[in-house]
């Protein structure tokens, strides 16, 4: 039976809901119905008609245009920066040390590590130093800390260089959680050269502390490893965990 109705050769409105058997039941969007449309088109409605979107090209995205009143196509901005985990190490025994190396990073390619830990320090200070981009230990006494602790209402004031590691968490922090912040940067063009710096917040069942300094020897080019904690036997304890991410450009 066809749509007509009536003896009329107009087709009328209908739904295609399959309520009325004149409607001729819903439409059947399995392979069968067809439209003037390309592979990959989309329909959608301007309030009266259908109307059709155009495919558009790889990696496009689709959003409602500036009046809310159809969609379009898009092409997303690139990501300005990523955040990669490089290493994560967890003690699972008393241990003077999480001693971290990984593949160096150059200069031009670290923008910043950022560095998690969080655990128990035996009461014991955890310092702080960095591999140079040939694996060597820098253990001079050429790192400065300049910054402050409040440890059980008290404020002492920082102030130190020729050290030989950065001061992470002070001994009266336990438990600790750290958060460091190491930078490779250069003072000048291209042409100058990199000096390593660090800057930590770290807080305890005692106190708070923000501290921060630099590796006065101008000579690293990349970073290819982190010592956290160095000082004192069983300064890390079982179940500490350093986490390092890169934050790439």
């Amino acid at each position: 039976m066809g749509f007509s109705g009536g003896g009329s050769n107009v087709l009328k409105p209908h739904t295609h809901d399959g309520t009325v058997v004149q409607d001729g039941g819903s439409l059947n969007m399995d392979n069968v119905t067809q439209a003037s449309l390309t592979a990959g088109d989309i329909v959608y409605s301007d309030g009266v008609h259908l109307q059709r979107l155009a495919i558009g090209t790889p990696a496009q995205q689709i959003q409602v245009n500036a009046g809310a009143t159809a969609p379009e196509y898009f092409t997303a901005a690139a990501a300005s920066s990523s955040f990669e985990l490089i290493d994560y190490t967890a003690a699972v025994a008393n241990t003077t040390t999480i001693d971290t190396t990984f593949t160096n990073i150059p200069g031009d390619d670290m923008v910043e590590l950022y560095l998690v830990s969080s655990g128990c320090n035996g009461g014991n200070a955890i310092d702080i130093q960095i591999y140079d981009e040939g694996g060597n230990l820098l253990t001079t006494a050429d790192y400065t800390n300049h910054g402050y602790t409040i440890i059980s209402g008290t404020q002492t004031i920082i102030n130190t260089t020729g050290q030989t590691s950065w001061l992470g968490v002070p001994g009266a922090f336990e438990p600790h959680l750290i958060t460091m912040h190491l930078s490779l940067g250069r003072c000048g063009g291209t042409a100058s050269t990199y000096y390593p710096r660090i800057q930590t917040f770290a807080s305890g069942n005692t106190g708070v502390s923000h501290i921060g300094g630099t590796y006065n020897v101008a000579s690293p080019t990349g970073i290819s490893g982190v010592k956290f904690g160095i000082s004192a036997s069983n300064s890390i304890e079982n179940g500490t965990y350093l986490a390092i991410y890169q934050v790439k450009p």
